[in-house]
């Protein structure tokens, strides 16, 4: 098989070069046509962008030739380019396609010698330059010369003049919605806003997830011990597809017509009662399947609240406390209960950046969570954990008057391990005021009250 490989910028691909291809092929002087598009590394002037000449070249050539990206992925110079489709067409005579221009400068190509011994040329007789023949030359002939080139064509769409002599009408059409070239040369940016076209681009939803955490206490038979503290996450039972029946985060859609901060706000008013509560954007969650409706985006936020005083949720909310989190090199494994529903779940973390300890995760196993909720609850809990070790974010899940040992017990929930007294309230002491009240009516001596030290 013969196959001809057609290099250049295609800056925009005009009517010539398809004109050329149709003959090579029509005139079985080739059996196939690979175009490979030069990449953005090209250095050349008004250059569009790789994606746009890719794709003008694919509504060009649609069912004609096959159109190549490797001239973006490393491919620079025609050498390598031939060397890789001789790899991949072991038995195919490989023709490289050029104008009789062009072919007047090849002795200046990257490893030209290389190229001439070892590849073939097929050279289209373009301005009657009457080049002399070689043994790596497959002259074209009998195409009509033509003076058309892109370069030409470019200053003829800045200057404002009709270019349908060279191009087809759904070239002009995308050079148009792109605005490549300078096609509008609009004078403000009022004129450009007034023509602008946003449905060139892909629709996509924006969506927020509302990770809830709570800590509360569970009761004791021994009165002279400290109630057990427990780390709690809000979810909601979906009564609809898609995941009908399983547990999610509180979550919707942002509305066209509020600010981001506002939507979390307002979902978790509207979906568990919660108003006036301690809320962060934690993440944001674009992984291209993480919904099967469509694409969407999740800006996912972080709530704190003190459960305690929390009497009663709306829509099938219940609290899930955590109860384990297991963590190995390279895998999360988290288990919540309700007390009725068990729900478990397996992240798998990878070591992405060395120099900041940065993970990449992704949901290994879930049965139970929709969406990417895993996720969300792992970043919530590692960012809670993190950020109680140099903020006071804590003070969010607290009442507004505690004994030091509750606090105590509330972080050690949150980080998962026991702190010693004294090295705790070295960590607390600028953080706390004492008050004159004491917790009383619990079977053991008094226990003094604090509240938080608001900074001035």
């Amino acid at each position: 098989m013969k196959i001809g490989i057609y290099g250049g910028s295609f800056n925009p691909p005009h009517k010539f070069h398809k004109e050329i291809i149709k003959y090579l092929l029509d005139n079985r002087y080739l059996d196939k046509v690979i175009i490979v598009p030069t990449g953005d590394s090209y250095k050349k002037r008004d250059l569009a962008p790789f994606i746009n000449r890719f794709e003008m070249l694919t509504i060009v050539f649609d069912g004609i030739a096959e159109i190549s990206a490797i001239g973006n992925e490393g491919y620079d110079y025609t050498y390598q380019v031939m060397d890789y489709y001789k790899e991949k067409y072991p038995d195919s005579e490989l023709y490289f396609i050029m104008g009789e221009d062009n072919y007047s400068e090849l002795s200046t190509w990257k490893k030209y010698e290389y190229l001439i011994s070892n590849y073939k040329f097929m050279v289209v007789d373009r301005n009657n330059l009457n080049l002399k023949d070689e043994d790596y030359i497959t002259r074209v002939t009998g195409l009509k010369a033509s003076s058309m080139s892109s370069s030409v064509i470019r200053d003829e769409i800045k200057n404002g003049n009709s270019v349908i002599e060279y191009l087809d009408k759904d070239i002009i059409k995308y050079i148009a919605t792109y605005n490549l070239y300078n096609f509008k040369n609009y004078k403000n940016e009022e004129e450009f806003l007034k023509d602008y076209d946003s449905s060139i681009y892909p629709r996509f939803a924006i969506a927020t997830d509302i990770l809830v955490f709570g800590v509360s206490s569970n009761d004791v038979d021994d009165y002279r011990k400290l109630d057990n503290k427990k780390m709690s996450v809000l979810l909601i039972k979906r009564n609809d597809y898609p995941f009908k029946d399983r547990w999610c985060l509180p979550g919707g859609f942002v509305y066209s017509n509020e600010n981001l901060e506002d939507s979390p706000r307002r979902v978790l008013k509207n979906e568990t009662g919660l108003d006036k509560i301690y809320l962060e954007q934690l993440y944001t969650f674009g992984a291209v399947d993480r919904d099967p409706r469509m694409r969407v985006i999740s800006s996912a936020y972080m709530a704190l609240v003190d459960k305690d005083k929390i009497t009663e949720i709306k829509n099938d909310g219940s609290w899930f406390d955590i109860t384990s989190v297991d963590y190995t090199k390279d895998k999360i494994k988290m288990k919540l209960s309700n007390g009725k529903d068990n729900i478990d779940f397996t992240i798998k973390r990878r070591l992405r950046e060395y120099t900041t300890d940065r993970y990449e995760f992704e949901v290994e196993e879930d049965k139970y969570l929709s969406f990417d909720n895993p996720l969300v609850i792992t970043a919530g809990l590692e960012r809670l954990k993190n950020k109680l070790l140099y903020t006071d974010i804590v003070f969010n899940m607290m009442p507004e008057l505690f004994t030091l040992g509750e606090l105590q017990k509330v972080y050690e929930v949150i980080l998962g391990k026991k702190l010693l007294d004294p090295a705790f309230r070295r960590m607390i002491k600028d953080k706390v005021e004492e008050t004159e009240e004491y917790k009383t009516g619990e079977g053991h001596r008094p226990s003094k009250l604090f509240k938080y030290k608001y900074k001035k």
